[in-house]
């Protein structure tokens, strides 16, 4: 509570401090060019309004909750074609490994499996798994912190990101950019590490009367990466059609596909949890032609119709098929400090999302108060099969070196499908939600809104030669969640907006969670939020401080340890709680200067578990201070230059120490990072050269155990060529 109450204080006197800052800024520009207030900050980072927090586009500074809305002007300063390489610049968001997916927002961690983490216009399902999105389809990015069950289901406790993609536009343009790079840092050479990726977007209407609007993304890219033999190639096509039926009725249809290869990679691997014996970044263990291939199909539907300027319908659906691989040596264990297990393995998965959601909104006014009203229907379905071709874990002819490994030398049992499996599951949800955001006058405005979700998980196994073919482990799992959702606004004028709020989330089990007895893991996870806050508008820029409170219960923890089938252990752990506070600022100091700037502290631990000595110890990949700052500067009307910093503060890698003591645990240290951009503005193109970690620091980015350990990217040098056409 101490601590707590000092956090209060800290965002307290930051509040000041950033009012101050701004005010004076304002007053000096004011007192030193009268014509002030007819500037316009073409340049803003964070949106003024946002559709994933209420799933209504309304001012972020009347939402009683942190919200933020990356703008395509913030991508573009970062220089990024990937949605996890914004991470680092999000206040309380920090990259947790190698995929989009894996991110980590208020101290709580997700995974590759956790598709509702990272959405999709509100809905669940990327079209593949381990690469990153792409931005070039990303109109804007939009971060929500906290539980959000109420309008979202199943969802993390630290809350989720929403891309808001491209759409048809009536004014004809096309845009085309090339990018370039290659790695110079952690003895890579650029000459072996050269990627470069090319893309077009070109949107407008197809019919005279602009009845009917196109739009064509495609992107390609073929690169080398800094480890030892690694490689990524990705193919990107997005179409998309929009029906413009009348003033009130739009209708819009959209495909994907994704076709993507990248090398199979465990990364680095740290024996007895110490890092100190990993070896150098661009070590891979996996053989030079190991690989992780995986294909993505899309398709989806919108439709919004008015009934009136008061009563409207909304419909989102959303359809993805998607496979991927694993073919290759994977990291295994450890023989001895000096030698590395690995296992043969051949795994093919296959999963469907089929998720819809509509609802009816209306706008009510009576007594001095207006209704916006949302009452919604969300249905969906996730069907996956994994199915293992071969599985060979105990090959000793596999083991490899951990400082100088050598390929090739690996000979697979001539009988490799022992354990071969097929993994059918089924998840099916169906939920009805409300929602009001009432303007209760002037000053004050608040959100109530609540959810009713049912659930039904099921898992059968068979097992072609166990030892005749068996179906085995039928497996079912259902619930129901109540999730609700309140929180008060006051607005003393224009500018100042103070909030509290509370919020609830929760998760079903995950399928394929065992216990150490191998029986499933079935308890959903509930998390609970209470958040206090300010949000400030400016004339140059917005402020957001705010304080919370994060309770998870029924928490299944990944042990760091397997099955022998290699299946992970999981245990439960009472309860863990999340405190902090987070600061971001988004500001034009001035008419050539643009800054961005986020802090997050965050102590996330256990706070209650059957094992006492779990109590206390801080919860995996949460580091207590992350804090970013990105500056861009505009010389003249052809050049600028952009300078970001981020740092993040060390945290654990590896489970929960059973005896209580965290030094034996994986400790990841902090790292700090800067980034120098270059722009050229010019009528027949734009052009940017950027260097990413320019003092090419070593770092880390996380772990979950030992033997996978996923290092930072060491200096890169990117350049890039931008053409619009109208």
């Amino acid at each position: 509570m101490k601590i707590f109450k000092l956090r209060i204080v800290a965002a307290t006197l930051i509040v000041g401090l950033c009012s101050l800052s701004l005010n004076a800024s304002a007053q000096n520009s004011d007192a030193d060019d009268s014509e002030i207030d007819e500037i316009v900050v073409t340049g803003q980072f964070i949106a003024e309004t946002g559709q994933s927090a209420l799933k209504s586009d309304v001012p972020l500074r009347d939402v009683p909750f942190t919200v933020a809305g990356y703008t395509r002007e913030f991508m573009d300063a970062i220089e990024t074609t990937r949605i996890a390489d914004l991470y680092n610049y999000m206040a309380g968001v920090q990259k947790s490994g190698p995929t989009g997916y894996d991110v980590s927002i208020r101290g709580y961690r997700s995974t590759a499996n956790d598709r509702n983490v990272l959405l999709t216009d509100g809905l669940p399902g990327l079209s593949v798994r381990f690469g990153s999105p792409p931005t070039v389809n990303a109109e804007r990015i939009e971060v929500v912190k906290g539980p959000a069950a109420v309008l979202y289901g199943q969802i993390q406790p630290g809350g989720f990101i929403n891309i808001v993609t491209k759409r048809p536009e009536e004014t004809r343009s096309t845009g085309v950019r090339f990018r370039a790079d290659g790695t110079y840092g952690a003895d890579a050479s650029i000459g072996d590490t050269t990627g470069f990726i090319a893309s077009v977007d070109t949107t407008g209407p197809l019919t005279d009367d602009g009845r009917f609007l196109y739009r064509l993304i495609a992107e390609y890219e073929d690169a080398n990466t800094y480890r030892d033999n690694g490689f990524s190639d990705s193919f990107y096509i997005v179409p998309s059609l929009t029906w413009v039926v009348s003033d009130r009725t739009r209708a819009t249809v959209f495909a994907e596909y994704r076709d993507e290869d990248h090398a199979l990679d465990n990364y680095l691997v740290a024996f007895g949890n110490d890092i100190s014996n990993a070896a150098d970044l661009t070590t891979r263990y996996q053989e030079p032609n190991d690989e992780q291939p995986e294909t993505g199909w899309v398709g989806g539907l919108e439709i919004d119709h008015a009934f009136s300027d008061t009563f409207s319908w909304k419909l989102n659906y959303r359809y993805v098929w998607h496979e991927d691989f694993a073919r290759g040596y994977e990291n295994s264990s450890f023989r001895d400090e000096d030698t590395l297990r690995r296992r043969d393995r051949n795994q093919a998965n296959e999963r469907t999302y089929d998720f819809v959601d509509t609802s009816l909104n209306w706008q009510l006014q009576g007594g001095g108060i207006e209704h916006d009203l949302s009452f919604g229907l969300n249905v969906g379905k996730e069907t996956s099969q994994f199915t293992r071709i071969n599985f060979d874990n105990g090959n000793p002819t596999l083991d490899i070196d951990v400082l100088n490994p050598v390929y090739g030398q690996g000979v697979p049992n001539a009988d490799r499908n022992v354990s071969d499996n097929d993994r059918f599951r089924d998840f099916d949800s169906v939920a009805v939600y409300f929602r009001d955001f009432v303007t209760l006058s002037e000053n004050w405005k608040a959100v109530i809104g609540a959810r009713y979700e049912e659930f039904d998980t099921s898992e059968i196994e068979y097992r072609p030669a166990f030892p005749t073919p068996v179906f085995f482990r039928g497996r079912e799992a259902n619930g129901d969640d109540v999730s609700t959702m309140l929180g008060l606004v006051y607005q003393p004028d224009d500018r100042w907006s103070i909030y509290a709020s509370y919020a609830e989330s929760f998760d079903p089990p995950t399928w394929g969670r065992e216990d150490s007895n191998g029986n499933p893991i079935t308890k959903p996870e509930r998390g609970q939020q209470l958040e206090a806050g300010v949000k400030m508008d400016f004339d140059r820029g917005t402020a957001t401080v705010s304080v919370f409170s994060i309770t998870r219960d029924d928490v299944a923890q990944d042990t760091g340890q397997d099955q022998p089938d290699g299946t992970a252990i999981f245990d439960f752990i009472g309860e863990d709680k999340s405190d902090g506070f987070e600061v971001e600022v988004d500001t034009a100091i001035n008419e050539n200067w643009n800054l961005i700037f986020a802090w997050a502290n965050v102590t996330a631990e256990v706070e209650a578990d059957v094992n006492s000595n779990r109590i206390g110890q801080t919860l995996l990949g949460a580091p207590e201070n992350t804090v970013s700052i990105w500056n861009r500067f505009q010389i003249n009307e052809a050049w600028g230059v952009g300078v970001g910093i981020n740092h993040a503060g060390d945290r654990y890698g590896s489970a929960f120490a059973s005896s209580g003591d965290q030094s034996t645990r994986l400790e990841l240290p902090d790292y700090t990072l800067v980034d120098l951009g270059i722009y050229y503005t010019g009528d027949a193109f734009d052009a940017t050269v950027k260097f990413s970690n320019i003092t090419d620091e070593e770092y880390y980015v996380s772990s979950t155990r030992n033997t996978n350990i996923v290092p930072g990217v060491p200096a890169t040098v990117t350049f890039s060529l931008f053409k619009q056409f109208d």
